[in-house]
C-alpha cells in the first residue's frame, strides 16, 4: 500500500522532492539536444520496406487477419531450400521485419525483404492475386524444401 506524500516522513519527502526536481532538470537538458535524425536510406532499402508493407497490407485486407508479429510466434512451413537458419529463426526474422514495417520503418535490408516475400508466398491464399508492384518468388514444393 502506497503512503500518501503528505504522510511521509519529512526526510523522505525532501529526498523525493529533490529527485523530482533533478529528473525535471535532466528532462529539460535532454530536450535541448537536436532530435535524432534517421540515417539516410538507399533506394534499395526503401523499396524493400515498401514491398514488405504492401504485401502485409494486401494480405491483411484480403484475409481479414494480420500476420502475427514478434509477440506471437507461429510455425513457419515455407521453403527452406537456401536458408541457413531454422524455421523458428526465419519466423522470428519475418515477424520482426513485419513489425518494423508496421511501425513505419523507412528501410529494410533487401535480404530480409526477400525472406519476407518467400514467407508471404508460402502462406498466400490460392484464390488471392499477388500484388503487381512486388515480384513473387517461384513457389516451392515440399520436395524442394
Amino acid at each position: 500500500m502506497a503512503v500518501p506524500f503528505c504522510k511521509m516522513r519529512p526526510e523522505l519527502r525532501d529526498l523525493l522532492a529533490g529527485t523530482r526536481s533533478e529528473i525535471a532538470a535532466l528532462n529539460m537538458a535532454v530536450r535541448a539536444y537536436a532530435p535524432v535524425r534517421p540515417r539516410p536510406q538507399s533506394d534499395k532499402t526503401r523499396e524493400a520496406a515498401q514491398a514488405v508493407r504492401a504485401l502485409d497490407q494486401a494480405y491483411t485486407a484480403a484475409t481479414g487477419q494480420a500476420v502475427p508479429t514478434c509477440g506471437e510466434l507461429w510455425p513457419y512451413n515455407g521453403p527452406m531450400y537456401q536458408w541457413r537458419w531454422s524455421r523458428e529463426a526465419i519466423a522470428r526474422r519475418v515477424a520482426s521485419a513485419i513489425d518494423r514495417s508496421r511501425r513505419g520503418s523507412v528501410g529494410m535490408h533487401p535480404l530480409t525483404a526477400m525472406i519476407v516475400r518467400e514467407f508471404f508466398s508460402a502462406i498466400w491464399p490460392e484464390d488471392l492475386a499477388w500484388p503487381i508492384s512486388t515480384p513473387r518468388p517461384n513457389p516451392q514444393t515440399q520436395e524442394q524444401n
